[in-house]
């Protein structure tokens, strides 16, 4: 086979792929639930993080039943980098959508920050799918739980590059990391509320089959909106945290340790912020809503 025919099978054996993962992310119907509640303005990170979760679950076994499919091996790594691309891109646009959103109604005028594409992880990932010293039971282990982890870090990513940069920009910014109930030991010391730079060093690692939600959370967020039919109430910040603490009771044999902020009266805290906020107003995230809209084979 001439090199021209290896790119021509390889381009061939992607386009099969992606329309096997289309066809099935358009058949998850919790999937289509959360692209809904992104398409109104309803959704939150915690809905991004399960976009990306479901999304990842997907596209793993995609890989992992295209191995047999693939015969030559240059063909496969191409695929499997392609569609790990093909998430960055999109979980990307998913959360820029949904921070502009989030940040119109409360006022915050940031513009989001694209993650960084972990190519190299990314590469190393995919060459050890064409690894011929280990057996082919051994290759699917690899495109499975190892290639989903990596898709779902790249919400991770967006979540530790958004709040450093709001950090940087004045705004009081706390990491949230939650576990599903089912968690290691290692998973439940990571769990917490942390003001950013007082979280852990590895607040933002997963493991192979890790259920965590990880996240971020800005002060100016503090008073959210929450609806009640045709009414909004003010979400104090004080009500949040004991939400979060009550959670943590329920999934922690302990609530985890972190700093307590400072504490400042309303007018202290809204004169802060003016000065913080007054430095970045020319940082808008612009006029499209870049609202989600899932691929199909025609797009």
């Amino acid at each position: 086979m001439t090199e021209q025919e290896r790119a021509k099978a390889s381009a061939e054996a992607y386009q099969k792929l992606r329309q096997e993962l289309d066809s099935r992310l358009k058949a998850d119907r919790r999937l289509a639930e959360i692209a809904e509640k992104i398409k109104s303005g309803r959704a939150g990170f915690q809905d991004t993080a399960e976009y990306s979760e479901i999304v990842s679950k997907h596209l793993a076994q995609v890989i992992q039943d295209g191995i047999g499919k693939i015969s030559n091996p240059s063909g496969l790594q191409m695929v499997c980098e392609s569609l790990l691309k093909d998430h960055y891109e999109a979980i990307n646009d998913v959360l820029g959508s949904v921070q502009t959103v989030l940040d119109e109604q409360c006022g915050i005028h940031i513009r989001s920050q694209k993650a960084e594409y972990p190519e190299e992880r990314v590469q190393t990932l995919a060459h050890s799918l064409v690894d011929p010293t280990v057996s082919a039971e051994t290759i699917r282990r690899r495109a499975g739980a190892p290639v989903e982890n990596a898709a779902k870090s790249m919400h991770d990513d967006y979540m530790q590059e958004n709040a450093k940069f709001r950090s940087d920009a004045g705004l009081e910014c706390w990491i949230v990391r939650a576990t599903d109930g089912k968690c290691c030991a290692w998973c439940t010391s990571m769990a917490g509320r942390y003001l950013y730079g007082t979280e852990p060093q590895d607040v933002f690692r997963r493991h192979d089959n890790c259920g965590c939600t990880i996240y971020y959370d800005t002060a100016k967020t503090t008073q959210t909106l929450r609806g009640t039919g045709k009414k909004w109430e003010i979400v104090s910040e004080t009500a949040r945290q004991l939400e979060q603490k009550n959670t943590w009771t329920k999934k922690l044999t302990s609530p985890p340790k972190t700093k307590e902020p400072i504490r400042l009266d309303y007018k202290q805290a809204k004169e802060l912020e003016r000065r913080n906020l007054s430095q970045f107003r020319g940082l808008t995230s612009g006029a499209e809503s870049g609202i989600m809209k899932l691929k199909d084979s025609g797009d």
